[in-house]
């Protein structure tokens, strides 16, 4: 055997090799550096350790299937399947915690440690609490576990003798703590081995720290990145401690825009990436019970099968009909992969499956040519075979709750090797700053220019860390695990080492939300001995944090570097556009909206600047799939009902009519043969018989005919005007609408109850209505016309809930439109028909057409929810003079357009509502004018 140095220098993690070989240098100037390498590291260059099944494999997908099959039977019962997961959990970081210590015993010897520490939970009385039974079982299952599996360092167990005699020397660095593995594996060889200590304290270790004292986590955020800007102008390499992950995700994410150089060695978890949401996505879209939302975003997770254009059409129509759950579309677009997911089976055929489907979907190759989704499909095994048995077939609920869990633990890191400092060292890299986010305990024992460290607060930053392992404090003596002191004690080495660094930043937050925060005892500790200098918030200094709108000139830097980067992303043009007394001036030839709603026309009215944001750039809200059945569903289900009502009631009036028609038509046959037979009276009889019989079996095709137009079975024989057939039809229609918008019995309760007296209320007003007249004639009727400006068409669209015809031969138009509106905000609509363009725009639609030029028109508002003295009452409220209204609201329309096309500003006006519920009220900055509130 050969070893590649005759000289071998042991550190603790692997980012410490750059400190080594400084400190070697240092040290020893004149001799040749040993191979720096970590035991792991060192075992895996001899060999390869063949593991069973059953060992643990520090992989948690593997891991957890091997601990779910660890428990037996009748724990498992007393849990249940709730339980079964924290229980699996509980059991895993048993094992993984007493792993390391087990791995630094010879393999012949693990078995009896093993032995002599299990508690024996089996032969425990049944007078023992429930908990405390599980927590023993799953302490004796992590002993046996942990003794009876072999690790990948075994192999140094195996070479033990010859490594010793080889290596000509070792060089041993312990970290915060020592590593049980390499002292028992130089047991005895004193002689031969030096222990190296890269993290000794200077002498003068009472250097000056600067603190900084946040408001709260924006505030946190933003002096961070301040500081670290202003760090890079200054020196070359920072660390950044990750104490809050959350936190440094945002600050790294400003750094990375304002191009800083990042190295994260903290990784992240593989749950949080991109290809792990596409996946869940997906997985979460197969279920027969998925929501359209979840739908969505698995489709457009996809844009190479699911083109994006078609995806923002169906979403379109998906919210428009608000069909919150995807069943509720009737789309075929998933196939039949719902059908597929929903049986069970094993994990390896689950695996398969959701290989076959990320394929089907396009996502399989891309993740495939992805550093995250490399680890992702390794993680889940995508890639190879599962190793260990599983014969229970596995449910999709189960199926996806190990996918979470395997997702969850992994973390995602970039491999650290030299070729990142060879890089570092290159010439091109040579003034460039570089920050390296990474957690407290791998600061010991490296050196850097500046240490900046965030979330210094009582929650984030403990002087004596919480042990959250299932071990009591007696039974970690007992197993030589880490106790809490180890821990504190490690704390405080790494903390001290922090604060030893030339240059050294501490921020803290005093609330969090509604709740206030103490700075850590660790800084308190440090305020006492009089080494922490309060520093004013560099954000005080504008030129220090320059935002992206703020001129940059004069500045010097770290400001002067992001300045320059923001005026690259903002362009050579510095004038800022004012939206209040300017405007945005369109290119009318290619802008120009090609149509015109009411409620567009109403909101050029209310705010030109938002009819530009909502209207011509299409920036609007996207709705909310809500399960909840509010007012807005209530209205959609009531104005489809009455459009399903008032057709078929056309249909049975027309029915009604044809009846009496034929029943007329026999009943003058009849006269007729009666006349005509008067002098034979056995003609008569047959004639009055033959005609009875014509007459019934054409009343009984009408019938037939009637019945067959409907969809629902309950058609009555009354006359349409008959109250009672009425309202049997107008609950059926009901239904059937109910049924057709997929709202649940029970989400619809509270509407349903009132459904009675509002359907009575309508009926009510109906028949004075019809009383008076007017019949129905058609409804959601969409009507349209083009309004030639500037060169440009733009069509004038709306569509009306229904069109009445007065039965005179004047045939006056009347226009309806339903509303759900309390009663006062209708009259109100009435009173200002000058700001309320509804109904006038619509009469322009109606007499523009060549066929309704010469008919009077009127237009009125029903309102279906009226409460007078107590009782329900549906109202209509016309629109008086409406042609001056008509005539006057379409010279409005042509003159707002014609400014519009010769360059006219479209202003943000900020004036009533038209401001308070604003969809793009962050587009134009009213908050922020001088001035705002």
């Amino acid at each position: 055997m050969t070893v590649q140095s005759p000289a071998l220098w042991l550190i603790p993690y692997a980012q410490l090799k750059s400190s080594a070989r400084e400190a070697w240098a240092r040290t020893y100037p004149d001799r040749v550096a040993p191979q720096i390498t970590t035991v792991r590291d060192w075992a895996a260059g001899l060999g390869v350790v063949v593991k069973s099944p059953i060992d643990i494999h520090f992989d948690e997908g593997i891991d957890r299937l091997i601990a779910e099959s660890l428990i037996p039977t009748n724990i498992m019962r007393d849990i249940g399947a709730d339980g079964l997961s924290t229980a699996v959990q509980r059991l895993l970081d048993m094992a993984y915690e007493l792993a390391p210590v087990a791995a630094a015993i010879r393999p012949s010897a693990r078995a009896a440690w093993s032995t002599s520490h299990r508690i024996g939970a089996g032969a425990m009385s049944a007078s023992f609490s429930a908990s405390y039974r599980l927590e023993t079982a799953l302490q004796d299952i992590a002993l046996v576990w942990a003794g009876l599996s072999s690790y990948s360092t075994d192999v140094l167990w195996e070479r033990r003798a010859a490594l010793l005699a080889c290596t000509e020397h070792f060089y041993i660095t312990q970290g915060l703590q020592a590593d049980a593995l390499v002292q028992a594996l130089l047991d005895g060889a004193s002689d031969k081995s030096t222990v190296i200590d890269l993290g000794v304290l200077d002498e003068d270790n009472s250097a000056l720290l600067n603190e900084y004292t946040a408001r709260d986590a924006e505030d946190l955020v933003a002096q961070t990145v301040a500081v670290i800007l202003a760090a890079c102008a200054a020196h070359r390499s920072i660390a950044l401690i990750a104490l809050d992950r959350q936190l440094i995700r945002r600050v790294s994410a400003l750094l990375r825009y304002r191009g800083v150089t990042l190295v994260d060695e903290t990784g992240w978890a593989l749950s949080t990436t991109t290809v792990a949401a596409q996946l869940m996505a997906w997985l979460d879209a197969t279920a027969r019970d998925a929501s359209s939302d979840q739908v969505l975003a698995a489709l457009k997770s996809a844009p190479v099968r699911f083109a994006p254009a078609d995806v923002s059409q169906l979403e379109q129509t998906i919210r428009r009909h608000a069909q919150v759950a995807w069943l509720q579309t009737g789309s075929d677009w998933l196939g039949d992969w719902p059908a597929r997911f929903a049986k069970t089976r094993a994990l390896k055929d689950w695996l398969t499956e959701t290989r076959m489907l990320l394929q089907d979907v396009g996502l399989w190759e891309p993740m495939q040519t992805d550093a995250a989704g490399q680890a992702m499909i390794q993680a889940l095994h995508f890639d190879q075979e599962l190793t260990i048995p599983m014969p229970i077939p596995m449910s999709r609920s189960a199926y996806l709750a190990w996918v979470r869990a395997v997702l969850e633990a992994n973390r995602f890191r970039l491999k650290f090797d030299d070729q990142g400092e060879a890089d570092a060292e290159s010439e091109s890299e040579a003034t460039r700053a570089t920050v390296t986010t990474l957690p407290l305990a791998q600061m010991w024992g490296r050196r850097f220019d500046a240490v900046v460290v965030p979330s210094c607060d009582e929650r984030y930053l403990l002087a004596r860390p919480r042990m959250t392992s299932d071990w009591s404090a007696a039974q970690r003596i007992a197993l030589q695990l880490p106790t809490a002191d180890d821990a504190a004690a490690a704390l405080a080495k790494a903390w001290l080492w922090l604060c030893s660094q030339p240059s050294v930043h501490l921020l803290w937050q005093q609330m969090e939300g509604s709740e206030p925060l103490q700075k850590s005892s660790l800084l308190q500790v440090l305020e006492m001995a009089g080494r922490l200098v309060k520093s004013p918030s560099p954000l005080s200094v504008a030129s220090s944090f320059p935002r992206r709108w703020e001129s940059t000139s004069g500045a010097s830097g770290a400001s002067g570097a992001s300045g320059a980067m923001d005026s690259r992303l903002r362009g050579n043009d510095e004038t800022q556009l004012d939206v209040f007394n300017d405007g945005v001036r369109i290119d009318w030839q290619t802008l120009a909206p090609a149509r015109l709603t009411a409620s567009g026309y109403a909101d050029l009215r209310a705010c030109p600047y938002r009819f530009y944001a909502t209207r011509i750039l299409g920036l609007r809200d996207t709705d909310e799939l809500d399960e909840t059945v509010d007012k807005r569903d209530f209205g959609t289900w009531l104005h489809g009902t009455l459009f399903r009502f008032h057709e078929e009631l056309k249909i049975l009036r027309q029915a009604q009519d044809e009846r009496s028609q034929v029943v007329q038509q026999a009943q003058d046959e009849r006269s007729r043969a009666v006349q005509q037979a008067q002098d034979e009276p056995s003609q008569v009889v047959r004639a009055e018989a033959s005609v009875r019989d014509e007459a019934s079996l054409r009343a009984e095709a009408s019938v037939r005919d009637e019945a067959s137009l409907r969809d629902e079975p309950s058609v009555r024989a009354e006359p349409v005007e008959a109250l009672s057939m009425r309202q049997a039809l107008l609950d059926a229609c009901a239904k059937a609408e109910q049924k057709h918008l997929r709202l649940d019995d029970a989400a619809f309760l509270p509407f349903a109850l009132i459904w009675p007296k509002t359907r009575d209320a309508y009926l009510a007003w109906l028949a004075e209505h019809e009383a008076s007249g007017w019949r129905y004639s058609s409804g959601e009727v969409e009507k349209s016309f083009s309004m030639p400006v500037q060169g440009k068409a733009v069509q004038l669209f709306g569509k009306l809930d229904r069109i009445d015809r007065m039965d005179t031969p004047s045939g006056d138009y009347g226009l309806l439109d339903y509303k759900t509106e309390s009663l006062d905000k209708t009259k109100k609509r009435i009173k200002e028909a000058d700001e309320d363009t509804q109904l006038a725009f619509y009469a322009a639609l109606v007499s523009n057409e060549a066929s309704t030029v010469d008919a009077p028109i009127h237009a009125a508002y029903v309102n279906l929810v009226e409460r007078s003295n107590g009782k329900d009452r549906t109202s209509l409220h016309e629109l008086q003079d409406l042609e001056s209204h008509r005539d006057a609201l379409l010279d409005g329309i042509w003159v707002d357009l014609s400014r519009m096309a010769t360059g006219h500003g479209l202003r943000a006006l900020g004036e009533g509502d038209a401001c308070t519920f604003c969809q793009v009220r962050g587009l134009c900055r009213k908050d922020f004018r001088p001035g705002a509130l």
